[in-house]
């Protein structure tokens, strides 16, 4: 039962994104949207999405969700890096006005510190309405870092 409510709760955040976003795609370009879970199915907030073709990115929200938007229709490589979590890579196609939907879930890395343990600083490389995240493991060395 709990599976079914599951289910039917992303199915209606899909329809919902894609109803209030759909205006927003412009010719030749789409959008990426997206949840970052744990391993047991819970949101994972602060979490660096990043692809470099463009050099656009999102943080993950407090649900897990997170939007990339204005992307020329394409593949991109998404980087995924998170503290507490090990980094991942994710292919994705962007085709022309449509919204391409992620559920990503990220595995817990064993020798990075908790969460609220590490250093992070806030970037905002291109002085737009994105900002970044970038997190430093125990050795200052950066778990994610920008191009």
């Amino acid at each position: 039962m709990k599976t079914i409510i599951k289910i039917t709760f992303w199915i209606i955040l899909a329809v919902w994104i894609s109803a209030t976003v759909a205006t927003e795609v412009q010719k030749g370009y789409g959008q990426i949207c997206g949840v970052v879970l744990d391993q047991d199915n819970r949101p994972i907030e602060k979490c660096n999405i990043y692809q470099d073709q463009t050099g656009s990115g999102a943080v993950s929200d407090e649900t897990g969700f997170f939007r990339i938007t204005d992307l020329p229709t394409g593949s991109y490589d998404l980087r995924l890096s998170c503290p507490g979590y090990n980094s991942l890579n994710r292919e994705i196609t962007v085709k022309e006005g449509d919204i391409s939907y992620l559920s990503i879930s990220m595995i817990q890395s064993a020798n990075l510190k908790p969460r609220q343990e590490q250093k992070s600083v806030l970037v905002n490389p291109h002085r737009t309405g994105s900002w970044w995240i970038i997190h430093f493991d125990e050795n200052d060395n950066p778990i994610f870092s920008l191009k």
